[in-house]
């Protein structure tokens, strides 16, 4: 007969491990220095907590972050007007 409980591994299914990351895990993810990620972290750009001494950001604020400026960067393009497309022409 075997001894012991029953296995833990349904919590650990459960949990989203992925979405915490340090900022080493984020600045992989957004091909950029570390550096780069505490800066943005360090002026508020990026919603962030402290686990002990080290940074931990969720996945899924980065990916909210990343969705924000590709919308930022599409709506200067639509306003954009014909006379400023056409270089200055009369």
């Amino acid at each position: 007969m075997k001894r012991g409980g029953p296995k833990h591994n349904d919590r650990e299914q459960t949990l989203p491990v992925a979405d915490i990351m340090t900022l080493r895990e984020v600045a992989e993810y957004l091909g950029c220095s570390k550096f780069t990620v505490y800066n943005l972290v360090k002026h508020g750009e990026f919603p962030a907590f402290r686990l002990g001494r080290d940074w931990r950001l969720r996945r899924s604020d980065i990916d909210k972050w990343i969705a924000q400026l590709q919308e930022q960067q599409q709506a200067p393009q639509a306003g954009v007007t014909a006379s400023k497309r056409g270089g200055g022409r009369r």
